[in-house]
């Protein structure tokens, strides 16, 4: 089980939630959270979900999209 921060000037703080086990989208579990994360069209086509993913094992990743990214076992800090 990883857990997820989310962060952006969108919220009025961090937000940390636990992913369960199912290995889900960023989206997906943002919208189970109700996190205002922006994506128009599910399908990576748009780019409209494009976030900064950091794990303890590397500091600032390139440019995901939320709709493609699938949460493993790492701790993420996701920047949108």
């Amino acid at each position: 089980m990883a857990n997820v921060t989310f962060t952006s000037p969108k919220l009025n703080q961090d937000i940390t939630v636990h992913a369960t086990g199912d290995h889900s989208t960023l989206l997906a579990i943002a919208r189970e959270h109700v996190i205002p994360l922006d994506c128009d069209c599910e399908d990576g086509e748009s780019c409209s979900c494009a976030v900064q993913v950091s794990t303890r094992s590397a500091s600032e990743a390139p440019w995901r999209l939320a709709c493609q990214y699938v949460v493993r076992d790492d701790d993420l800090l996701v920047k949108f």
